[in-house]
Order: C-alpha cells, then sequence, then structure tokens
C-alpha cells in the first residue's frame, strides 16, 4: 500500500510541476493589468470593449490570463495521466480535465478522472496485443484513447454528482474561512504552515496546489497567505547572514545573497542550503515563521480580489490592507532568523560534504 501511495503522489506531483509554470504566467497575466488599473481606478473592465483604448488592451490581455487559470485542471489532469501511461493517456487525461471543469468537480474531479484515465491507458497498452501488424501499430493511437475516454466518461457518470456536491461544499466552506475572521487566521497559519514543511517538496506543492484551485474557483486571499510564507523564509536566512555574518560557511555566506533575491521574486527553495544544515530543528523554526506570518497577514486583514503572484513585491497585488502583507512577511523573516541564528550551526567546515546525508533526512520530514 505505501508503495502504491508513494507511486499514486509521484504522479501526482508530477501534473502539478507541469501546471505551476502556466498558472504562474496565467495569474500574472492577470494581475498586472489589474494592479494597473487599480492605480487610475478603474474596477469595472466590461464597459472599456469596443473602445479601441489601452483599457481594451488590457483587458484582452486579463482574458487572456483567465483563459490560463481556467486551463489549471485540464493541464493538470492531462499529465498525470501522461505520467502513468505516456502519450496514449495523455488525450483523455485532458478530456477529464475539461470535464471536470465543465461539471463543476474542479480539482477533485479532475485528480480522479485523470487516474481512472491513465490506469485504464497503461491496462490496455499492457492487455491489447494484435497479430496483425498494423491494427498493433496504431492501437496507441486510436484503440487505446478510444476506450480510456470511455472508461473516463463511464466513470465521470458514476462520480459525477457526489464530485459536484464535494467540491461545491469544500468551495464554500473555505470561502466562508477566507471571509470571517477567526476562521481566516486558521486557515492562513495551516496554509503558512504546510508551505514552510518541506519547501517545494510534496506537502508544499500539496498547499501550492490546493490555493491554485482556489484561485481557479474565483478564491484569491488564500494566495495572500501562502506567499508571505513562501517570501519569508528565505528572506529570513538571508536577515540572518547579513546580521551575523561570521556564524555561516563560506559557501553560506554567498546563499544568504540568492536567498534574498529569492525571497523578492518568491521561490521557498532559497532557504533549503542552510536548512540542511540542520533539517530537523531548522524545519520546526521554518513552520513557525511562516504559520505565524500568514496568520499575522490574516489577522490584520490582507485580502484581495484578483490572482495573487510574486515575491515581496506582491503587495502590489492585494487589494485589501497591503501593508499587512508585508508585516507578516516581515514578522516570519524576523522569527526565521532569530531561530536560525539562535540554534542553527552553519558554520561547519564539512557542510558541503554531508549535504547529501541530511538531505535525505530533510526529504523525509
Amino acid at each position: 500500500m505505501k508503495k502504491i501511495l508513494s507511486t499514486a503522489r509521484g504522479h501526482l506531483m508530477t501534473g502539478i510541476s507541469w501546471s505551476i509554470p502556466m498558472i504562474i504566467g496565467a495569474g500574472m497575466l492577470v494581475g498586472i493589468p489589474s494592479i494597473i488599473g487599480l492605480m487610475f481606478g478603474v474596477t469595472s473592465w466590461g464597459e472599456f470593449a469596443g473602445t479601441g483604448t489601452i483599457w481594451q488592451f488590457l483587458e484582452l490581455i486579463r482574458n487572456v490570463g483567465w483563459a490560463g487559470i481556467g486551463l489549471f485542471n485540464v493541464v493538470l489532469a492531462g499529465f498525470i495521466a501522461y505520467s502513468i501511461a505516456d502519450k496514449p493517456a495523455i488525450g483523455a487525461g485532458f478530456i477529464a480535465g475539461y470535464f471536470a471543469n465543465q461539471r463543476g468537480t474542479g480539482f477533485l474531479g479532475a485528480v480522479v478522472l485523470a487516474f481512472v484515465a491513465g490506469y485504464a491507458a497503461k491496462y490496455l497498452i499492457k492487455k491489447m496485443n494484435f497479430n496483425n501488424q498494423y491494427l498493433q501499430q496504431i492501437k496507441g493511437v486510436v484503440f487505446i484513447p478510444l476506450l480510456t475516454v470511455t472508461a473516463v466518461g463511464i466513470v465521470a457518470a458514476i462520480v459525477d454528482t457526489p464530485l459536484v456536491n464535494l467540491n461545491l461544499g469544500l468551495v464554500n466552506w473555505i470561502r466562508m474561512m477566507s471571509e470571517s475572521g477567526t476562521n481566516s487566521l486558521l486557515l492562513a497559519v495551516i496554509i503558512g504552515a504546510m508551505i514552510a514543511a518541506d519547501l517545494g517538496g510534496p506537502i508544499n506543492k500539496a498547499a501550492f496546489t490546493a490555493v491554485t484551485a482556489l484561485i481557479a474557483e474565483g478564491i484569491f486571499t488564500p494566495a495572500v497567505f501562502m506567499r508571505v510564507a513562501i517570501c519569508a523564509i528565505p528572506l529570513g536566512y538571508a536577515l540572518a547572514v547579513f546580521i551575523k555574518k561570521d556564524k555561516f560557511s563560506n559557501d553560506l555566506q554567498g546563499q544568504g545573497i540568492g536567498a534574498f533575491v529569492m525571497s523578492l521574486v518568491g521561490i521557498t527553495e532559497g532557504a533549503i542550503p542552510f536548512v540542511l544544515a540542520n533539517p530537523l530543528k531548522l524545519t520546526i523554526i521554518n513552520i513557525i515563521g511562516g504559520s505565524v506570518g500568514a496568520g499575522l497577514a490574516a489577522l490584520l486583514g490582507a485580502a484581495t480580489e484578483i490572482p495573487m503572484f510574486g515575491g515581496v513585491y506582491g503587495f502590489l497585488a492585494v487589494t485589501q490592507n497591503s501593508w499587512a502583507y508585508l508585516v507578516g512577511v516581515l514578522a516570519g523573516a524576523l522569527i526565521v532568523c532569530a531561530g536560525a541564528l539562535a540554534f542553527g550551526d552553519f558554520n561547519v567546515k564539512k557542510l558541503d560534504e554531508s549535504a547529501d546525508a541530511d538531505e535525505i533526512v530533510f526529504e523525509e520530514l
């Protein structure tokens, strides 16, 4: 069972990895014109259709971005299926994701049907053999896709209503949590802790994917909490290097600049070289910093009505209490900085030699 779950997780991570660049680019295409509009008091874009103005041009760009966001489930499902059974499964995977969008089963439906598509194709590849050479050659482009899509359709018809109700319930529940004070705080703490747990690993990616799925459902504020944690952690290590440089090895002193840059653009992996020095203690510190920073941003009322993107500069996309976003980032970074200086041992001569062993421990957390 453990092996099956591990394999399934790998396929899910493949789908997520393929979809992340698209969703980030699409989010920025919506966010940047929206920010420009807010600077000039533009909040309603439909009125500019056919005007031939710069605002019509920006609205077209926004529409391209929204189209990309709408494709999240399609791309995710397609590449989950591709990861399982290669090219014969990818078409059925895309169809599975499109159906999930159309029927309202959302992320859950896309994932379930993607696995149906992938494993159906994998089974057919193994079992379907023809004595006729021509039929054997075309089975991967005709018979397997046809039967795989049929399997997706049959399962979709069976699980459609339960998944629609489940997805709708989850979306409404998270929307309610995002809009109420105490629940919003709890949601922010959970997201911040997950982002900080393994810095780009499965837990981090699970949080990122969940938040991205919410963006596709029109729920944007959880992305604010996620971005606070993403920025705070590498920034904390950069500050630690700046404050007490002699506590760090020569290599990590150079990594401090990289961590600072990655914080600015929103990449948690900038903290990984530091965490490898003492995975257990520093992971706990990261979780505390990420959850407190995200929670503080929620407590102070940071929220947004447009897709969130970027790193520290992402406060530009926060439409309510953007200052709270920066406060959350700084608070989380200071906690990580203080914890790293108090409990981390970075000035070790053989840190590079021990990195491989430490990385194994880190990945198991």
